[in-house]
């Protein structure tokens, strides 16, 4: 009600805070953005799209579980693995585009994680869906519904709060 940006992101489906936040919005005139990651309902967010090209490569890392962990024996087959995702990333930041143009190449856990990812129908949307940039830009107000039982939505919804934050700060050193 004061004109803050807010990013609300509920990963217990609460009954109210949505329609409170919406009523609010309504009210004030401000911006409001509900977005699910149930494939059942509105408002899809593609979570590598959004962003410079090195920050979502990062998020893309980290959602695969790719991070580096100092150990020669695992990361060796990680370095593998994220050189086969690069190129495929390079091509596309779309999930389901990464997954195809990946499989049969030596990137296996890869290629079941993301056939895990393109199973999520909220985060494969057709178009671009859901933007961070333009939401911060447009000073709104977003509802973003994750979730407590699913791996790759709560996985995802980490991923979500990363890109906020990488956003905030990109856009806050452009002077944007």
């Amino acid at each position: 009600r004061i004109g803050d940006t807010l990013f609300y992101i509920d990963p217990k489906d609460d009954t109210f805070a949505a329609h409170i936040m919406y009523q609010a919005c309504k009210e004030t005139g401000r911006t409001c953005y509900y977005v699910s990651m149930d494939d059942y309902e509105i408002g899809k967010w593609a979570p590598f799209l959004g962003g410079s090209e090195k920050d979502a490569f990062a998020r893309l890392e980290t959602a695969m579980g790719l991070e580096m962990t100092g150990n020669p024996s695992t990361d060796y087959y990680k370095t593998q693995e994220i050189t086969v995702l690069r190129n495929a990333f390079k091509r596309t930041r779309r999930i389901e585009s990464m997954f195809n143009d990946i499989q049969g190449k030596e990137a296996n856990k890869t290629v079941a994680e993301l056939a895990s990812w393109k199973e999520v129908k909220s985060l494969c949307p057709t178009n671009k869906g859901f933007s961070i940039e333009k939401a911060i830009k447009e000073n709104a107000v977003v509802y973003f519904k994750g979730s407590l039982d699913d791996r790759v939505i709560k996985t995802a919804t980490k991923i979500f709060i990363v890109e906020l934050v990488q956003e905030c700060r990109r856009l806050s050193k452009s002077g944007e």
